[in-house]
């Protein structure tokens, strides 16, 4: 049996303000519990990874995002799984947030170079990126 890496979907969304959405993981199984990122999470089978971004963002959110554009991709090699995020540039209207406290400890609008720490292994890969210095303003 091979042992492949799991895809999953970072989803960068941003309000009228230019604020970027983060999140604080409240996972209690797996990696970075209590660690800020963007919403997120698996691509199902069969599922395109904009309607996966669409299917989380309103999951863990309640917003419902719109203008999604491809924007990275990363490769984590976290000690317990490797996965490949597929980082998607989305906004929204709504202010109102209702989030899973199963998955969800708390969330903040923030300024893109001001992100809450710590960060979440997948985001802060995503930072140091050539296109999160040049395609994030």
């Amino acid at each position: 049996m091979y042992k492949n890496p799991k895809v999953g979907v970072g989803i960068l969304i941003f309000n009228e303000k230019n604020q970027l959405l983060v999140i604080q993981r409240n996972n209690k199984k797996g990696e970075g519990k209590d660690h800020w990122s963007p919403p997120g999470g698996y691509v199902d089978w069969g599922e395109h990874f904009f309607d996966a971004a669409k299917r989380e963002a309103l999951e863990e959110t309640g917003l419902k995002i719109k203008n999604i554009e491809l924007f990275s991709v990363t490769s984590e090699m976290l000690p317990s799984y490797h996965s490949i995020t597929i980082w998607v540039k989305s906004y929204s209207n709504g202010t109102k947030i209702s989030v899973d406290k199963d998955e969800v400890g708390d969330y903040k609008w923030c300024e893109i170079n001001n992100p809450p720490t710590p960060l979440f292994e997948p985001f802060k890969q995503l930072i140091q990126t050539k296109e999160w210095r040049t395609k994030i303003r």
